[in-house]
């Protein structure tokens, strides 16, 4: 009789191209412990980057802008983990972190509200504000990061 098969567990990493989810990435793909889904805004950029991706079984890809809702839910939907990388590369402050923010939220209120047999997934939210000029200009002289 053969052993049981166990699904492993899928993780969601939402921007793959940056100097935190190339690291992010690279440890996911060597583990091959886990089914993932990347997002990013440029395929060309995350081919350049891993070149061997998309003949990656373990992996789906989601290309395109974090506003589109239809393809964050898709990218979310059955994570058990979501870590999440992205950053703000020459755009308005806080534009993307926000944006990105309110799409997922949207998506897990959305899978939230439709029950089926959704649960939580855990959330890891990675930023190296801390380091970037822009966000510390802003900082209260109070704060300790």
């Amino acid at each position: 009789m053969a052993a049981p098969t166990t699904i492993p567990p899928t993780i969601c990493l939402l921007g793959a191209i940056g100097k935190t989810g190339r690291v992010v990435l690279s440890l996911l793909l060597a583990m091959d412990l886990y089914n993932l889904k990347i997002y990013a805004r440029s395929k060309a950029k995350l081919v350049d980057i891993f070149p061997d991706i998309t003949s990656n079984l373990r992996v789906q890809l989601y290309i395109g802008l974090v506003t589109d809702m239809s393809l964050i839910e898709k990218c979310l939907s059955g994570s058990r983990i979501i870590s999440v990388t992205l950053g703000n590369n020459n755009f308005a402050p806080t534009t993307v972190l926000r944006e990105s923010a309110y799409s997922i939220v949207t998506a897990l209120n959305a899978f939230k509200l439709r029950g089926d047999t959704w649960q939580k997934p855990r959330m890891i939210y990675l930023s190296s504000s801390s380091e970037n000029k822009r966000f510390i200009e802003d900082r209260p002289n109070w704060y300790i990061g």
